[in-house]
């Protein structure tokens, strides 16, 4: 017999199929009546099935995420509606399961037969009397909705992070910086905000912070609906190749932008555009909590720990001084623990334009630390100072054509990385 807990709270079949589930070889431990009942369940039994119907009130991809990372046995998530196999497939891209079909199910038998199918790992073979398993969502999207939408077909975009230590100047601008460039390049292009600790960029570029992108967006994700639609009801255009995923607005909403949600955020914009610039805060070294009324194994710097984990490549912002080279050297291991395999560049900001020797000063102080990466320096300039006070892009002034041709510089040298 094998042990599985059942969520199945509002299906009016459910009473049929808890007594026929042991004719087909279950036993139901625990029938829980909603997703906390699930969740504390599923904490006392960390090796029976689980078999959720995907319509349960307040189930989302971050809850399902933390009972999976125990890795448990196999769930089956059950649905009955193309809007719940959307979301359910969706939602198994973060917490693994068998999305079960179960529209052409004619009774509780054939519904437990595929059950039985998923939880022995033979649900990929339809099962009897016209059960079916649902394939991959990945070729079910609808690349025809939204604003962000072309239909592409081609490769995933890239992603970058542009990190700093704490008290860079210019983490922010230089994002901004790098992604009108890219996108004047020609480069779909998308600019998330993705610092938890002081998110700046809807000030910099002067946008109203009513809504936050990033968390409307994590809401789609956690309710297994993100797609190119949502994400681009989400998204803002700030020209005809450039959008921004505004950030959080106040700092104390940073536990309402959760990993598990992040991570599908990061999976659908490198889906749907070429160039995604992450701009996240400092790391905090600190460890998961438990919070009763935002969720289990919160970190703060949960956004920059999950863009990191999965970029392509890194832009460190530092400032030439002491201090900021100092923090440098002494984070930048934290990052390549996260980030092992990206690339990494150096951009050292706010550069006194008659300073010399500045990048092999930066350059010595890292290699004495056994570390050596491609330096790139920005001169300071009173101009954006300017396009700040004014909320205009680094495009939008004429001025400042000095310090765009210095990012036009450093994104042509990450590219030429990216593609190696």
């Amino acid at each position: 017999m094998t042990d599985i807990i059942w969520c199945t709270p509002g299906r009016p079949d459910e009473p049929e199929l808890i007594v026929e589930a042991g004719a087909h070889g279950f036993t139901v431990i625990r029938r829980c009546l909603d997703v906390a009942e699930l969740i504390a369940a599923a904490g006392i039994d960390r090796h029976a099935g689980l078999v959720i119907d995907v319509s349960a009130p307040r189930l989302s991809a971050d809850t399902l995420a933390h009972v999976a990372s125990d890795q448990r046995c196999v769930v089956a998530y059950l649905a009955d509606s193309d809007d719940a196999v959307a979301r359910a497939e969706s939602i198994s891209r973060l917490a693994p399961g068998t999305v079960l079909d179960i529209r052409r199910a004619k009774g509780p038998r054939s519904v437990l037969q595929l059950i039985q199918g998923a939880l022995d790992g033979s649900a990929d073979n339809p099962g009897e009397e016209g059960l079916d398993t649902v394939p991959s969502r990945e070729s079910q999207i609808d690349d025809g909705g939204g604003d962000i939408s072309t239909g592409r077909d081609v490769e995933r975009g890239k992603l970058v992070v542009v990190w700093g230590p704490h008290g860079a100047p210019g983490r922010s601008t230089v994002a901004l910086g790098l992604a009108e460039s890219w996108a004047a390049s020609g480069y779909r292009t998308c600019l998330v905000d993705a610092d938890t600790i002081s998110p700046s960029l809807a000030l910099l570029i002067g946008m109203s912070e009513d809504v936050s992108g990033l968390l409307v967006a994590a809401r789609y994700a956690e309710q297994g609906v993100l797609d190119a639609r949502s994400l681009g009801s989400a998204c803002r255009a700030l020209s005809q190749s450039l959008w921004v995923l505004s950030g959080i607005g106040s700092a104390d909403r940073w536990s309402q932008a959760r990993s598990s949600a992040l991570d599908l955020i990061w999976a659908e914009c490198t889906r749907h555009f070429d160039r995604v610039i992450v701009d996240v805060g400092g790391l905090l070294r600190t460890e998961d909590v438990d919070d009763p009324f935002n969720g289990l194994g919160l970190r703060r710097d949960c956004a920059t720990v999950s863009a990191l984990q999965v970029c392509d490549s890194v832009v460190a912002v530092t400032r030439p001084d002491v201090v900021g080279l100092a923090r440098l050297v002494e984070d930048l291991p934290d990052v390549l623990a996260l980030t092992p395999h990206s690339r990494v560049d150096v951009v050292v900001n706010q550069v006194p334009r008659r300073s010399r020797g500045v990048e092999s000063n930066v350059k010595g102080l890292m290699n004495e630390v056994g570390l050596d990466f491609p330096v790139h320096l920005l001169a300071f300039d009173d101009g954006v100072k300017a396009c700040v006070e004014r909320g205009a892009l680094l495009s939008e002034a004429s001025s400042l054509s000095r310090i765009r041709r210095n990012f036009g510089v450093i994104d042509k040298y990450v590219d030429v990385q990216l593609s190696a």
